[in-house]
């Protein structure tokens, strides 16, 4: 099996703050949050293919939001 992909293997640069992570394309036209303590995404995608659906997954899992 192939290793886990990433978001930044997609070519998303990532801004961490203390209460969100940011990973966004070009001057964040396109974006990704992950709000820590409500565990919520939000996007600006208009679609998602499914190796930005597996690198999303993969965050989740990082950030421990599945293990509940």
């Amino acid at each position: 099996m192939n290793k886990d992909i990433t978001l930044e293997d997609l070519d998303l640069s990532c801004i961490e703050y203390s209460d969100c992570i940011c990973y966004g394309k070009g001057i964040m036209d396109e974006y990704i949050w992950f709000y820590k303590k409500s565990k919520t995404i939000e996007t600006t995608f208009d679609k998602i293919n499914m190796q930005e659906l597996q690198a999303i997954y993969n965050k989740c899992k990082e950030l421990g939001w599945l293990d509940e």
